[in-house]
């Protein structure tokens, strides 16, 4: 099963890493990334972890066991 997850992680923190721990438990995590413009757009302020840092970040804990 595929397991998509939306998140913003504007900073990230461990409510992330207990989402993505579960979402893998059901299936193949899917991630969709907000981008800093949207966050901007919707959140009224700029991300303090930046769209790649955020990517780099999410992406590392995804893949761990």
């Amino acid at each position: 099963m595929r397991v998509m997850v939306d998140m913003s992680a504007t900073v990230l923190h461990h409510g992330h890493v207990r989402l993505l721990k579960r979402a893998k438990e059901l299936g193949t995590v899917i991630v969709g990334l907000t981008g800093d413009a949207e966050v901007f757009k919707h959140k009224g302020y700029w991300p303090e972890l930046p769209f790649a840092e955020a990517q780099g970040g999410i992406g590392s804990i995804a893949f761990c066991r």
